[in-house]
């Protein structure tokens, strides 16, 4: 037996303004995590590439190297089933 949800309109209002609150922090917290997500990838993303450039530069590597780490993104991003990076 399936239990079913009590309509809004008949629950008491301190339960629909705590189920608001719930909503809202939950929102909250979703945002705050995927902003720290992106914090962390930019990051990441600049201490890649200024390692390229300074691998470029000491090692003679041409501009393979940015395509050889592009297709590397988008395997990784595939596999944790993130959309492919700017492609």
């Amino acid at each position: 037996m399936t239990r079913r949800l009590m309509p809004l309109q008949t629950t008491p209002p301190e339960y629909r303004e705590w189920l608001r609150t719930l909503k809202d922090e939950i929102h909250q917290a979703r945002r705050r995590a995927a902003l720290a997500v992106n914090s962390e990838m930019i990051l990441l993303y600049w201490r890649v590439g200024r390692d390229i450039v300074q691998r470029q530069a000491a090692h003679k590597w041409g501009a393979r190297v940015i395509d050889d780490w592009r297709q590397i993104c988008i395997r990784s991003s595939q596999t944790l089933g993130v959309s492919r990076l700017g492609t």
